[in-house]
């Protein structure tokens, strides 16, 4: 399967692949042995202020890509400090996550997307 990373559009495998170059235009291909899907994500239903958060990232199709890892506080708006690209070389990899003592408690907003794809994933959390 050739997926062109710009559009997120796979075609099926074939021995001959033909794509359209423009000047100043580079082409993004993904090639892998199916069409990759969104990644994964677990994560616990609370976490404690002060405490590690384990966030579970599982890429299918075993292939080793960055992923992107956001989050929103309980207001809706960006929490900057837990943004962060990861590697995943395995189907599944976990990641810790600091929770300050003096974070805000409430649900929070976490999203995780392949850097190639595009796809994500999204969870929340109980901070307390």
């Amino acid at each position: 399967v050739v997926t062109d990373i710009r559009t997120g559009r796979s075609r099926p495998a074939s021995r001959v692949y033909f794509t359209t170059l423009r000047a100043g235009e580079p082409a993004f291909l993904l090639i892998s042995a199916t069409v990759p899907s969104a990644p994964r994500m677990e994560l616990p239903s609370s976490v404690t202020r002060g405490q590690l958060l384990e966030m579970k990232v599982q890429l299918p199709n075993d292939a080793t890509r960055c992923v992107r890892i956001e989050a929103t506080d309980p207001a809706g708006k960006p929490a900057r400090w837990f943004r962060r690209v990861e590697k995943v070389q395995s189907q599944s990899v976990t990641f810790q996550l600091g929770v300050a003592f003096n974070e805000q408690p409430g649900v929070w907003g976490f999203k995780v997307t392949d850097t190639v794809t595009g796809k994500s994933a999204s969870r929340t959390i109980q901070v307390e």
